[in-house]
């Protein structure tokens, strides 16, 4: 654990599927960020709550990256919308290191993955209730059943 950390947070992604928007060039839009539940103080969003970006290839990104640290390997947590990407590595046994602009914070790996997992899930599952279909889903899928 970090010196003067509290303890690791929970890190939470999020989408929010009723936001997602299909562009004309096939690519789906919508809110996506993660949130650290601090143990003490605001809990932070990254990049800011409400963010809206390109949740299927970043989602897919990012099961790649923590498919990365598992192997025990640094990687990146990056947005495709902005400059924004959190440095993610492995810290102390059953931790995640993430580290980003202004901030540090450690936290289990277990609930991370669990949650990057309902949010790949659950942006699936809202793609084929409306029926879409791309290489950027077909990707996800693959990835987040490799992920299991």
């Amino acid at each position: 654990m970090k010196e003067g950390s509290i303890g690791p947070v929970n890190v939470d992604v999020v989408v929010m599927p009723e936001s997602f928007q299909l562009t004309t060039g096939g690519a789906v839009t919508g809110q996506l960020w993660l949130h650290f539940a601090m143990p003490v103080g605001i809990p932070r969003a990254v990049p800011e709550a409400n963010w809206f970006d390109f949740p299927v290839p970043v989602l897919s990104w990012w099961l790649e990256a923590l498919a990365r640290v598992a192997s025990g390997s640094d990687a990146a947590l990056r947005f495709m919308d902005g400059p924004y990407v959190l440095a993610l590595m492995p810290s102390s046994a059953g931790l995640l290191l993430f580290r980003g602009e202004g901030f540090e914070e450690e936290a289990p790996v277990a609930s991370f993955e669990a949650s990057l997992r309902a949010a790949a899930m659950l942006t699936l599952a809202e793609c084929e209730r409306r029926g879409w279909s791309s290489r950027d889903i077909l990707e996800l899928r693959q990835r987040s059943r490799a992920a299991r």
